[in-house]
C-alpha cells in the first residue's frame, strides 16, 4: 500500500464533495483517527467549514501512539501467513491481525475502566471464545491439560505432544505425577476438574486403571474473553494491509507540518467554532491533549 497523510484523505474528500456539488459543510464530527480529520478539515476555512467537534484526538500523533501502532504492526508481521503483504485472499494472517486488535483494544480504555468492567470475573464457559472460531478437545490427561493450559488462546495444530526433533509424535501417558500433588496445588488453578474421556469402557471421570483422574484447570478471566471475541469479530471485516495502511496514517498527523513553526501556531489558524470533547478512560489520547486543542483555537 501506497504511504497516504490524513490531509491527503482530506484533500480527496474535497475533490469528490466538489464534484458533487456540495458548496458548504454545516458540522464536521470526528472521534480518535476521525478527529484528525475533522482538525485537518477545519484549514479549509470557515466559509466552507462551519463549525467543527473533534472528540478523544490529538493535534499531532504523540510518541505513545506511535509506539502502540508499532506494536500492532509487528503483531501482524510476526504471523507466518502475512508473506510481506502477498497474503492469500482466503488465508490471511488472522491471528497476527487479531493480536494486533487485541492490542488497540488496550489503548481504548484505562486501566481503571478494564478493572471496573472486568475485574477477576470469569466468563460464562459455554460462550468461550478463540481467534479462530475453534474450540479445543477437553483434555484427557494431566499433561494435555497443562499443554493446554499453558497454550491457551494459541491456535494449536497438533493433535498430541510431540518432542521436538524426533520427527515422531508422542502421545503422553497419562499419570498422576504430571499434575502437582493435591496438598500443595493452588485449587483455584489446578482443579479440581475430572477427566470426561471414555477409554477401554471406561465410564466419565474414570481413569483407564479405574480411578478418578483430576486435572488441572485453566482460570478463564472475562477480560481475557472480551479481547478475543473482539478480536474474532474484527478479522472477519478487516484487511491486515489495509490496517497497516491505517497505523502509518495515523503516525504522520502533524497539523503544524509544513504550515507553523509550533502546534499552537497551527491550531490558532483554526478560526470556526470549536467543540472539544474528551474522555477520560481514553489510554491514548488524554485529556491534556484535548485542552491542548481548546486553549489553542481561536
Amino acid at each position: 500500500f501506497p504511504l497516504t497523510t490524513i490531509r491527503d484523505d482530506v484533500n480527496l474528500h474535497k475533490l469528490l464533495l466538489d464534484d458533487l456539488g456540495v458548496k458548504q459543510i454545516a458540522a464536521v464530527i470526528g472521534g480518535s483517527l476521525g478527529g484528525m480529520f475533522v482538525l485537518e478539515w477545519a484549514y479549509l476555512g470557515k466559509d466552507y467549514i462551519r463549525c467543527i467537534v473533534p472528540i478523544a484526538t490529538s493535534s499531532r500523533h504523540s510518541a505513545w501512539g506511535i509506539s502502540w501502532g508499532e506494536a500492532q504492526r509487528q503483531s501482524i508481521y510476526a504471523d507466518p501467513k502475512y508473506d510481506d503483504g502477498y497474503y492469500l485472499f482466503d488465508d490471511p494472517p488472522a491471528t497476527g491481525l487479531g493480536a494486533a486488535r487485541m492490542a488497540a483494544l488496550l489503548t481504548y480504555r484505562s486501566r481503571n475502566s478494564f478493572e471496573s468492567r472486568f475485574g477477576r470475573n470469569n466468563p460464562d464457559p459455554s460462550k468461550v471464545q478463540t481467534i479462530s472460531g475453534r474450540q479445543r478437545l477437553r483434555p484427557s490427561t494431566p499433561s494435555e491439560a497443562h499443554f493446554h493450559i499453558h497454550n491457551d488462546g494459541h491456535n494449536i495444530k497438533r493433535a498430541s505432544i510431540s518432542r521436538q526433533g524426533s520427527g515422531s509424535s508422542i502421545q503422553v501417558a497419562s499419570s498422576s505425577s504430571a499434575a502437582p500433588p493435591t496438598d500443595v496445588a493452588d485449587p483455584q488453578f489446578h482443579g479440581p476438574q475430572k477427566s470426561t474421556s471414555t477409554g477401554n469402557g471406561g465410564k466419565n471421570g474414570e481413569s483407564l486403571t479405574g480411578g478418578e483422574t483430576t486435572l488441572p484447570a485453566s482460570n478463564y478471566f472475562s477480560a481475557q474473553s472480551y479481547l478475543r471475541y473482539q478480536a474474532t469479530k474484527f478479522v472477519k471485516r478487516f484487511d491486515s494491509n489495509c490496517y497497516i495502511a491505517m497505523t502509518r496514517k495515523l503516525d504522520t498527523h502533524d497539523v503544524s507540518r509544513g504550515r507553523t513553526g509550533t502546534i499552537g501556531e497551527a491550531l490558532a489558524l483554526i478560526e470556526q467554532p470549536t467543540l472539544v470533547l474528551g474522555i477520560e478512560s481514553d489510554g491514548l489520547f488524554t485529556i491534556a491533549e484535548q485542552e491542548e486543542i481548546a486553549q489553542h483555537v481561536k
